[in-house]
C-alpha cells in the first residue's frame, strides 16, 4: 500500500464543493432577504409574490435532484457542473433586466432553480464520495462549511453592493461571480477511476460494504427501511431550521425584544452550526454516523421543547447556539451515512431520490409556522408543534432495513 502523500488530489475536489455551496447558496438562498427589499421597492408586489420566488427554488431544485442524479451518471460531473454554472449566471443577468416581478419569479423558479439544483447538493456530495472513503466525514463536513459561511459572508456583502451599485448591478456582479467557477470546474470536477490507496478503508470479515452489494433500482431504494428513516429525519431537521430562521426574529420582537437585538439570534444559530460541522468534520470518520444524527435530532427536539418553555433574550441565545449545533450535523452526515448505505454508481441516484422527498418537509415546516402564527396570534405553539415533529424524526432515525450494516465510521 502507498505511503500517504503529504497532499492528496481529493482536497482539490473538496475546495471545489466548499466555493459551489458558499457561492450558490449565499447568492440566492441567503441574499434573497436583501433582494426582496428591493423588489418590494421597484415592483410594489406583494409579500406573498415576492416569497413565492425563494418557495420555487426550493421546491423546484428539490424535485430535480433525481434528474441530476441521473445526468451526473450519464453525463459526468464537468459537464453537469458548468451546465448548472452558466444556468444560474444566465439567470441572474436576465433578472437584472426583470420588468415585473413575474418575471423575477419565472426566473428564480425555473432557470436559477434548475441550474442550482445542479451544482448543489447532489453533485457536491458525488464529487466528495468518489475521492473519500477514510476521511470522508472530514471532507463532507468543510464542503458544507460553504453553506454557513455564505450566511456569515453574502447578506452584508449583497447588502453593500445593493447600496453601492444598485440591485440590478448586483445580480450582474453574482452572475460574473458564478462564471468564475467555470475553471475551477473544468480543473476539479473530475474524479479517480478508484479511490486511492491511502483512503481505502480496510475490509473487516462479516462487514457489508456499499460496493460489494448489487446495484438498486428507484423501487429497491423506496422499499429500503433506512432509506426512509434517514431521509425523514433529515428532512425534519431541515424544515426545522427554515421554520426557526423566519420565526425566531418576529417571536423575539414581539416579546419585546429590540429588533437589532433579536437578529443576533439568526447570527448565533449560524455560527454555532459553523461550529457544529468543525465538529462533526472530528468525529465523522471516527464515531457511529448514524448515532450523531440520532443525537442532533434529539438535541433539537430539546432546543424546541426549551424555545416553548424559555423567557428572555439570554436564554433565547443560549437555545439558539444548541440548536445550530444541530444543524451543523445535518449535511455532512446525510451525505457520509448514503456514501455507507450505497455503492459510488447508486449514490448520486440515492441522494437525489431523499432530496427530493424531503422537499415537502423543507417547504412544509416553515409553512406550518406561518399557519400556527395565523391561527393562534402567535409562535409559542409553534415551538411545540416542531418538538413533536423533532421527536417524530428522532424516531425514524431507528428504521433499520434487513441487509446488513455498514462501517458504522
Amino acid at each position: 500500500m502507498q505511503q500517504p502523500s503529504i497532499y492528496y488530489g481529493g482536497w482539490n475536489a473538496t475546495g471545489l464543493a466548499f466555493l459551489l455551496s458558499l457561492v450558490g447558496s449565499g447568492t440566492i438562498f441567503y441574499s434573497y432577504g436583501i433582494y426582496a427589499t428591493s423588489f418590494a421597492a421597484e415592483f410594489h408586489a406583494s409579500h406573498a409574490l415576492i416569497n413565492s420566488a425563494y418557495m420555487a427554488v426550493l421546491l423546484v431544485s428539490g424535485a430535480a435532484s433525481v434528474a441530476v442524479g441521473r445526468m451526473i451518471a450519464r453525463w459526468g460531473l464537468t459537464t453537469v457542473g458548468i451546465l448548472g454554472a452558466v444556468g444560474t449566471a444566465t439567470g441572474f443577468f436576465l433578472v437584472s433586466f426583470a420588468q415585473s416581478m413575474w418575471q423575477v419569479v419565472a426566473l428564480f423558479g425555473v432557470l436559477i432553480a434548475a441550474a442550482d439544483a445542479l451544482i448543489s447538493v447532489v453533485f457536491c456530495n458525488t464529487l466528495i464520495i468518489r475521492w473519500f472513503e477514510r476521511r470522508r466525514g472530514l471532507a463532507l463536513a468543510i464542503t458544507t462549511m460553504g453553506l454557513s459561511g455564505a450566511a456569515i459572508v453574502y447578506p452584508p456583502v449583497t447588502s453593500a453592493l445593493t447600496v453601492a451599485i444598485g440591485w440590478r448591478q448586483t445580480f450582474l456582479v453574482h452572475g460574473a461571480t458564478m462564471l468564475l467557477l467555470i475553471p475551477a470546474l473544468l480543473l476539479w470536477a473530475r474524479v479517480p477511476s478508484h479511490i486511492a490507496d491511502v483512503e481505502w478503508l480496510p475490509r473487516i470479515p462479516g462487514l457489508i460494504r456499499a460496493d460489494d452489494t448489487p446495484a438498486v433500482s428507484a423501487g429497491d431504494l423506496l422499499r429500503r427501511a433506512d432509506f426512509w428513516g434517514v431521509t425523514i429525519a433529515i428532512g425534519v431537521l431541515g424544515g426545522l431550521n427554515g421554520a426557526v430562521m423566519i420565526s425566531i426574529v418576529p417571536f423575539a420582537i414581539a416579546q419585546g425584544t429590540d429588533p437589532t437585538r433579536a437578529a443576533l439570534l439568526v447570527s448565533t444559530i449560524g455560527a454555532s452550526a459553523l461550529g457544529g460541522k468543525m465538529v462533526v468534520a472530528v468525529l465523522a470518520d471516527r464515531f457511529n454516523l448514524l448515532l450523531i444524527l440520532r443525537l442532533a435530532m434529539f438535541n433539537g427536539a430539546v432546543a424546541m421543547l426549551m424555545l416553548y418553555l424559555a423567557k428572555g433574550f439570554a436564554l433565547w441565545a443560549v437555545i439558539s447556539a444548541i440548536f445550530g449545533l444541530s444543524l451543523g450535523g445535518m449535511m455532512p452526515v446525510w451525505g457520509a451515512l448514503f456514501a455507507q448505505l450505497y455503492s459510488a454508481s447508486d449514490y448520486p441516484a440515492a441522494i437525489g431520490w431523499s432530496r427530493t422527498i424531503m422537499t415537502p418537509l423543507l417547504a412544509g415546516v416553515p409553512l406550518l409556522a406561518g399557519l400556527i402564527y395565523d391561527a393562534t396570534g402567535g409562535y409559542q405553539l409553534s415551538w411545540l408543534a416542531f418538538f413533536i415533529l423533532a421527536l417524530v424524526g428522532f424516531l425514524f432515525t431507528f428504521l433499520r432495513s434487513k441487509h446488513g450494516r455498514l462501517s458504522p465510521a
